[in-house]
């Protein structure tokens, strides 16, 4: 039987005539996806029922199929999906397929799914769930690349793995697109969702003798998870298809559509006004008291508190930029135990923060926005009623409880529900504690930014249940509460950077090790919205000649990140004299053109090129690293580069963004060791 054809905006499937399964799936003649062997499914279907019997169904599974040919693209239906064997279903599943206005080869898709079953719960689904990625006609020059924290790639289809995750969690799926780039073409797979519901997104690789394949698809929470009967209506389309160009053209693609949600572009009504530029903290210390058990204020990174203190004030002026201490271990009760009880604070402690804050220090204590022991005197009935629930895979489960977490100190603390006004309170109130009482100039609110959209199956706390947009609206009502109680002038961070932060919050913390295959798709798509700071440069970072710190450091001035965070003090030490010079040169730097990565545009990065033909690609051993950045007062643009080694070193600078290359296509700098510069375009 042939395959039934469809098309719309240039794309071009081939269905299974019986099923519609995806024989292939093309955009502007050049096929992406092929599935010869019957084709595969678009969709998967996780359904189960009260006794925990759970199946998975797919289009294999309907009674009919039928492809509706619109003026706006094409709907696919499949009447009658079910598991015959396990009496589950019967389901109807709707695909729609329309194309992106003003964008060729770019469609959006949607997913719609009736349950007609009395006694089976939609648990999630895979949608779309696209087989048969293929190879490019180069297989170790494609490049599969996706958001985690700055960004990441690979390059080579034999190095790629499976690259899973939640979107928001843990920096690994911080937005939500990812892209996968051969020749000069690159398949944009990205959701559209405004709403941040639950989703993981996925790629992975596919072993088979005869050929080599991935799969790429979304993993999605409906509402009513546990509830038998319950449909699923896709309320954000799903744009996928083909875009000329490579990552940069993939971030552009997806920043068009994301700086205009308001998680991206409104922060609180009583958050900070003014420029950027004018609040900048650059240099983050993290500070730590006291590696034991103790009531008072000893030790900081285990010097003693009045000579790590005498440390800041000499680096501040050494500096000459704003600075903060990120502070752990401020409160008498240990580290990830008795949360929310951060009071009573260490004895000191107040005195140590006046102290820093007179030199212009800005001291930024640890909370958890999140978490509360479960063992805590406070974590009472009410704590309960308004932690997250989970619960088994079940139809109408007889017990949701709230999962334990623990992070190797042998305590258990639950995820509270960021959609109940009781914890959004807490939260609240111990941020004005800090502020009020302790005249902290910030604060920073652990593991916001880090977990993404949440499902809670908690029926008395009025959310839909598993999948909605609860958790995106009750975070943002949280810091909203926050700035009215503190107002604007504190400084807000949180760990990572869920992009749905990036409004709320004056600095995400990028706790990722660096990597060589890092890429900046964070600048490239938030540009003048949100900054990063971090890069883990503590002690052993300064060890081996410091050159962890130099490429860490310098990776973060050039792609426009706050500097930090670590242990700066050993900057003082005589040994690291070279690092400290180096240090000043990338803070003056930063300070001299502020406006320009704070404000400006990140550019397509140049080609840089070392006079003995060495290609500057690695975000970390440079050997030279650069960014193009435009500035936001004129039309002009400036070129940033580092120099990370210890010998000079000339390059010529090829730049591949038409609008610099228009005013300057090449150019050739010298560099002394160690030395950062900007070349004005």
């Amino acid at each position: 039987m042939k395959p039934c054809r469809v098309e719309t905006n240039g794309m071009e499937m081939e269905l299974d005539r019986r099923s519609l399964a995806m024989i292939r799936l093309s955009f502007g003649g050049r096929t992406w996806f092929e599935n010869p062997d019957n084709g595969a499914s678009l969709w998967r279907l996780h359904a189960v029922d009260a006794r925990g019997r759970r199946v998975d169904l797919e289009c294999g599974g309907c009674r009919r199929a039928e492809v509706v040919r619109r003026k706006d693209g094409v709907e696919l239906r499949w009447t009658g999906v079910a598991h015959r064997a396990a009496g589950a279903g019967p389901f109807d599943v709707t695909v729609r397929l329309a194309p992106v206005a003003g964008r060729r080869l770019l469609t959006a898709w949607r997913i719609d799914v009736r349950n007609r079953s009395g006694d089976w719960t939609l648990w999630h689904l895979l949608f779309p769930l696209l087989n048969g990625l293929r190879p490019g006609p180069s297989p170790d020059r494609d490049m599969l690349f996706w958001p985690e924290m700055w960004g990441m790639q690979t390059t080579g289809w034999e190095r790629m793995k499976e690259v899973s995750g939640v979107c928001g969690g843990y920096g690994k799926h911080s937005a939500q697109f990812m892209g996968f780039s051969h020749s000069d073409r690159t398949f944009y797979f990205a959701s559209h969702d405004p709403e941040q519901w639950p989703k993981h997104m996925v790629f992975k690789p596919v072993s088979c003798r005869s050929r080599r394949s991935a799969q790429i698809y979304f993993l999605a929470h409906p509402a009513g998870m546990t509830e038998a009967g319950n449909s699923y209506r896709q309320q954000y389309e799903v744009v996928l298809g083909e875009i000329p160009g490579d990552w940069y053209d993939a971030a552009r693609t997806y920043a068009q559509w994301v700086r205009g949600r308001p998680w991206v572009s409104s922060p609180p009504k009583n958050a900070f006004k003014g420029l950027r530029e004018e609040r900048e903290i650059l240099v983050w210390e993290q500070g730590s008291i006291n590696a034991f058990p103790s009531e008072r204020v000893v030790t900081v990174n285990d010097l003693s508190a009045s000579k790590w203190a005498r440390q800041m004030k000499t680096l501040k002026r050494k500096l000459g930029v704003r600075m903060a201490v990120h502070m752990y271990h401020w409160h008498q009760t240990p580290f990830d135990t008795n949360y929310p009880e951060y009071f009573p604070v260490k004895q000191g402690f107040k005195d140590l923060v006046a102290d820093l804050q007179d030199a212009g220090i800005v001291i930024m204590p640890y909370i958890n926005g999140r978490l509360w022991d479960h063992s805590a005197p406070s974590y009472d009935a009410q704590a309960e009623l308004h932690a997250v629930k989970c619960c088994a895979e079940r139809a109408a489960p007889p017990l949701r409880f709230a999962w334990p977490e623990s992070y190797g100190n042998g305590q258990l603390l639950v995820t509270m529900c960021l959609a109940t006004e009781f914890w959004r309170r807490k939260v609240v109130q111990l941020c004005e504690r800090i502020v009020k009482e302790l005249g902290c100039r910030g604060i920073y609110l652990d593991q916001l930014g880090c977990s993404g959209s949440r499902t809670c199956v908690d029926p008395r706390h009025g959310h839909s249940l598993g999948g909605g947009s609860y958790w995106l609206e009750g975070y943002r009502r949280l810091l909203a509460s926050i700035r009215d109680r503190i107002g604007p002038e504190p400084y807000l961070t949180t760990e990572n950077n869920w992009e749905a932060c990036v409004a709320d919050f004056d600095a995400l913390l990028d706790t990722q090790w660096n990597h060589e295959e890092n890429l900046p798709i964070f600048p490239a798509v938030y540009w003048d919205r949100g900054a990063i700071y971090g890069g883990d440069v503590f002690g052993p970072a300064f060890g081996g000649g410091g050159e962890t710190f130099i490429q860490r450091m310098g990776m973060r001035c050039v792609w426009g990140g706050e500097l930090g965070w670590g242990h700066f003090e050993h900057l003082l030490k005589p040994e690291n004299r070279d690092l400290l010079d180096y240090f000043i040169g990338l803070c003056r730097l930063r300070t001299d053109h502020a406006r320009f990565f704070c404000r400006g545009e990140f550019l397509r990065p140049p080609e840089v090129v070392t006079s003995d033909g060495t290609k500057c690609s690695s975000p970390l051993k440079g050997p030279v690293l650069s960014a193009l950045w435009s500035d936001p007062d004129g039309d002009g643009c400036s070129l940033f580069l580092v120099n990370v080694t210890r010998g000079e070193q000339r390059v010529k600078v090829r730049m591949t963004d038409a609008r610099a290359a228009a005013r300057s296509p090449a150019v050739c700098v010298s560099l002394r060791p160690l030395e950062s510069k900007a070349v004005a375009l």
